[in-house]
């Protein structure tokens, strides 16, 4: 992560810059995460198909 911080500024200030992009951060990933249940992509509902097949299944 990039710092964002500049020199002169205050070092409180810098740390709540830094918490606020955590918390963005955060709340993109989870937004993903919902996104990705929701509509998985074409190789997680690959994945999630193997993992569900037995050895003496036929698909």
């Amino acid at each position: 992560m990039a710092y964002l911080g500049a020199p002169g500024r205050n070092p409180e200030e810098n740390e709540q810059l830094v918490e606020e992009q955590h918390r963005i951060e955060r709340e993109r990933a989870a937004e993903a995460r919902l996104a990705d249940q929701a509509h998985p992509t074409w190789w997680q509902r690959l994945l999630r198909r193997m993992r569900h097949r037995t050895p003496g299944s036929e698909d």
